[in-house]
């Protein structure tokens, strides 16, 4: 589950320039999956589901497939169980918006800086 779904992976510039700077010009004429899967990268969708034996890379995205469709419930519902028994802090949407304006200020020139990264969750994410 991506908790922030069809916006910006903040990764997503720092993954597809850290192995070579090529890459970018390489996606543009990579084949449909390989450039689907980026693609997605870039901006997920809300659920994904992958065959990690048939599909390690995760280029196949299954979670639209009618044939899996049971096994996307049944994992929705019991992340959802575990994510309330858990008491996931991510569960409050403002610890989630807060969260990300601290990673999101920590970049500079398009780049994550570690001396600008000033991250304040522990004060906020276990609250009662």
């Amino acid at each position: 589950q991506n908790l922030m779904p069809h916006e910006e992976n903040p990764g997503y510039a720092f993954t597809r320039d850290k192995f070579f700077k090529e890459l970018p010009e390489a996606l543009r004429s990579a084949s449909g999956v390989v450039a689907r899967a980026y693609h997605r990268m870039a901006r997920p969708p809300e659920f994904e589901l992958y065959d990690l034996v048939e599909d390690p890379y995760e280029f196949n995205d299954l979670s639209s497939s009618k044939r899996h469709f049971a096994t996307l419930q049944k994992l929705k519902t019991e992340l959802s169980r575990w994510r309330t028994r858990t008491k996931d802090p991510l569960l409050n949407p403002r610890n989630l918006s807060r969260l990300k304006k601290e990673i999101d200020n920590c970049m500079e020139n398009g780049k994550p800086s570690k001396t600008k990264l000033n991250l304040t969750y522990t004060d906020y994410f276990f609250d009662e």
